[in-house]
């Protein structure tokens, strides 16, 4: 009845390279999100609120990785 979403994981590889890598979600959270990003390749993605900015990177950087592969 409920389908899984496969976690991807290759885009949270984008903090180690931010200078300040602060995000408040975990690597096991971003899996996940980039995992749903990775299934329904969204045109349109809102993110409320922005701590450190390191969720946005990691959303970045999986669209990115999800439309080159695509293309």
């Amino acid at each position: 009845m409920y389908k899984t979403v496969e976690p991807f994981y290759e885009p949270h590889e984008i903090i180690n390279h931010m200078q300040e890598g602060y995000c408040e979600m975990s690597l096991e959270e971003h899996a996940f999100l980039c995992g749903l990003i990775k299934e329904r390749e969204p045109d349109k993605v809102v993110e409320v609120g922005v701590a450190g900015g390191g969720t946005t990177a990691v959303i970045m950087k999986c669209l990115d990785m999800v439309r080159n592969v695509f293309l």
